[in-house]
C-alpha cells in the first residue's frame, strides 16, 4: 500500500508518541509548505512526485521531529542544476533557521561550497585535509586535494581550475573633448581575478567606476592600460583589450553574458522571441531546435512571472520590472562562463528578486563565474561569495 506524503511526514510524530490526527495533519501541511510542497499535495504517494519533490519531503520527514544534528547522504544527487539550487537554498535556510548542526556526505564540490561552513576531505577512509571550505577547494595543500581528479566535479572540472577573467593593471580614463579637453581618470591599477564558481560583487558609492568596470570586461568600454583576458568557452584566452570585433561578438555569443540596467532590442520582436533568441541563433534552420528554444523561453517567462498574455507582445510596452525581467531571461537562458550584473533587481519587486537571487546562485553552481553590482545589500549579502572595493581601484583618479 502507498503511503502519503502527509503520513510519511506524521509517521515521525506519532514514533514520539503524537496520536491527535487534527494534529498530525496539521504539522505535516506545515512542513510540506516549509519544504516548498504544494498542501495540496498531501494526501499524494510519493510515487506520483518528482525527484525534487522526493528529496524535500525526505527533508520533511526527518526534520518534522526538530533534531538538533542531522546527516545528509548526497542530498542532491541525480538532480538537475535548478533543482540541487533551490534544494541547497532551502537546506541553507532550515539549518539557521533551527539552528541545525548538518554533516554532509558529497561528491559534488559545488555542493560543499555552497552548503558547508568547513570541509573534511578524506581518502581510503582517512583524513587527509580539514579547514573552511573555501580554503580547502582554493588552497588546497595536500597532494590529494590539488589533483585534477579531485577537483574534476561537473561545476569545477580540469579546464574550469585557470580563472574565467583576469584583469591586469587595467586603467580607464574619459577625455571631455567639448569642454576643453578634461580627462577624467577614471579607474587605474585594476587587477581583479575571478574564478569558477565564484560571485564577486563590486562595492562602492554611485561614480566609483562599478558600472565602467563591467563594460571594460564586455568590450562597450576600451582600456587605456592594461590587460582584460576572459577564457572562452572552447579553453581559449582572448584579451578583450586586442580582441577583433569579430572575436569579441563570438565571445558575447558563447562566453560573456551582460545584463544591463536597460532592455535594448529591436522594437517590434515578441517577448518570447526576445528571450529565445540566443538559443535560436545555434538553432539555425532546425525547427526541433528552434521550438525547444522558444519552448526553454516560455519556461524562463514563466519562472520572472511574466504573465503569459504578454509574451507575444513586444517588450517596448511592458513596465520597467517587466522589462528587466524579460532582460534577465534574454541574457541567462543561455549558460555562459562569465556573466556580468548591472543591478539586475533594481526595478523588480520582492519576489522576483528573490527568483533572481535564486538564478544567481544557480549559475553560481554550475561552476559560471559573476561579477555584480547590487546597491541593495541584502541582495548583495545573498549572493556573494567574495566582495571588492572598488575604491581601491582609484588610485590617483579624481
Amino acid at each position: 500500500m502507498d503511503v502519503s506524503a502527509g503520513a510519511n511526514v506524521g509517521e515521525r510524530l506519532m514514533g514520539l508518541g503524537e496520536r491527535h490526527y487534527g494534529k498530525l495533519r496539521a504539522t505535516a501541511t506545515e512542513w510540506l509548505q516549509r519544504v516548498e510542497i504544494d498542501a495540496a499535495r498531501i494526501d499524494d504517494a510519493p510515487r506520483t512526485f518528482s525527484g525534487g519533490m522526493r528529496q524535500r519531503l525526505q527533508i520533511a520527514r526527518n526534520l518534522v521531529t526538530q533534531p538538533r544534528l542531522v546527516f545528509m547522504d548526497e542530498p542532491t544527487s541525480g538532480l538537475d542544476v535548478s533543482v540541487q539550487a533551490r534544494l541547497l537554498d532551502m537546506l541553507r535556510q532550515l539549518t539557521r533557521q533551527m539552528q541545525l548542526a548538518a554533516i554532509v556526505v558529497t561528491h559534488d564540490l559545488a555542493v560543499a561550497r555552497l552548503l558547508a561552513h568547513r570541509m573534511v576531505v578524506m581518502q581510503r577512509g582517512r583524513v587527509v585535509e580539514a579547514g573552511l571550505t573555501d580554503q580547502v577547494l582554493d588552497d588546497p595543500q595536500h597532494p590529494y586535494t590539488q589533483l585534477p581528479s579531485f577537483l574534476g566535479t561537473p561545476a569545477m572540472n580540469q579546464s574550469s581550475i585557470a580563472p574565467i577573467l583576469q584583469m591586469q593593471g587595467v586603467a580607464k580614463r574619459f577625455t571631455l573633448h567639448h569642454q576643453n579637453g578634461i580627462e577624467l581618470r577614471v579607474l587605474e591599477g585594476v587587477d581583479l581575478c575571478v574564478q569558477p564558481g565564484e560571485c564577486v560583487v563590486l562595492d562602492g558609492p554611485s561614480g566609483m567606476g562599478k558600472s565602467t568596470l563591467l563594460k571594460m570586461i564586455y568590450a562597450n568600454y576600451r582600456a587605456h592600460a592594461g590587460r582584460i583576458s576572459v577564457r572562452g568557452a572552447d579553453g581559449a584566452l582572448v584579451d578583450v583589450t586586442e580582441a577583433t570585433p569579430r572575436e569579441l561578438v563570438q565571445l558575447r555569443r558563447d562566453t560573456v553574458g551582460y545584463v544591463s540596467q536597460f532592455l535594448r532590442v529591436i522594437p517590434r520582436v515578441s517577448a518570447l522571441d526576445v528571450v529565445a533568441e540566443p538559443l535560436a541563433e545555434d538553432a539555425g534552420d532546425d525547427a526541433a531546435a528552434l521550438e525547444a528554444a522558444r519552448e526553454q523561453a516560455r519556461q524562463w517567462l514563466a519562472r520572472l512571472r511574466i504573465p503569459e498574455r504578454l509574451w507575444h507582445l513586444p517588450p517596448a510596452t511592458f513596465s520597467g520590472g517587466e522589462q528587466q525581467r524579460i532582460n534577465i531571461a534574454r541574457n541567462m537562458i543561455k549558460p555562459k562562463p562569465l556573466l556580468l550584473l548591472d543591478e539586475p533587481t533594481a526595478s523588480l519587486d520582492a519576489a522576483n528578486t528573490d527568483t533572481v537571487i535564486a538564478l544567481i546562485r544557480e549559475a553560481v553552481a554550475r561552476g559560471a563565474a559573476l561579477v555584480g553590482i547590487f546597491h541593495d545589500a541584502n541582495v548583495g549579502a545573498a549572493v556573494a561569495t567574495r566582495r571588492v572595493n572598488v575604491g581601491d581601484f582609484r588610485g590617483g583618479a579624481a
